[in-house]
């Protein structure tokens, strides 16, 4: 113990204060002090190597702090990625909402347009009726035959189309039927 401290750790360990530390500067070493009077006007006084206790201490604190660190940093890290996530979540809806009001138009396109739409076709399928009458069996008449069937089935597709925008706009709900796939199969070889 150097000689200026030698004094103050008298009057400290006469004192019978709480338990106090000192290091050791030579060793490294922490030792816990604790004196208490005896009833003949003596001392005692204890003394505890607590060096392993402190050192113990000091590394629960560091850990302590760089485990604080390490919530902060992610923390940091989470609420940017929850912002970001809330960006791209906002643009996704804005997005949907776009593409659900296109959707919806093309669904009230199609739904009043289907009308203009089959009324040449209906047009063209009473010409060829009437050229297929005209043109009897002969090599014509087969031709319009085919040309009729062809035009049944881009008129069976349009229908198909202009169905399923009505089933998109809310105007026609679906029903479950059993139907012989052996017409429209049939149709497509022709086609």
């Amino acid at each position: 113990i150097p000689a200026d401290q030698r004094v103050a750790m008298l009057n400290r360990l006469t004192s019978f204060v709480s338990p106090w530390q000192m290091e050791l500067k030579t060793s490294g070493r922490i030792l816990e002090l604790r004196s208490n009077p005896m009833p003949d006007g003596g001392i005692v006084a204890t003394y505890a190597d607590i060096s392993g206790r402190v050192e113990q201490d000091l590394a629960l604190k560091r850990a302590n702090e760089s485990l604080e660190q390490r919530v902060k940093t992610r923390t940091i890290e989470l609420t940017r990625v929850n912002e970001e996530l809330t960006r791209v979540n906002e643009e996704l809806a804005q997005a949907q909402m776009l593409a659900e009001e296109a959707n919806l138009g093309k669904t009230r396109f199609l739904a009043a347009a289907g009308h203009d739409i089959l009324q040449p076709l209906n047009a063209a399928r009473l010409y060829c009726s009437s050229l297929i009458e005209k043109a009897g069996k002969g090599p014509a008449g087969k031709a319009a035959i085919n040309i009729e069937s062809s035009l049944e089935s881009v008129e069976t597709i349009l229908g198909a189309v202009l169905d399923i925008s009505r089933l998109d706009a809310g105007a026609m709900k679906p029903d479950d039927t059993a139907f012989s796939l052996d017409g429209l199969l049939r149709q497509i070889g022709n086609d």
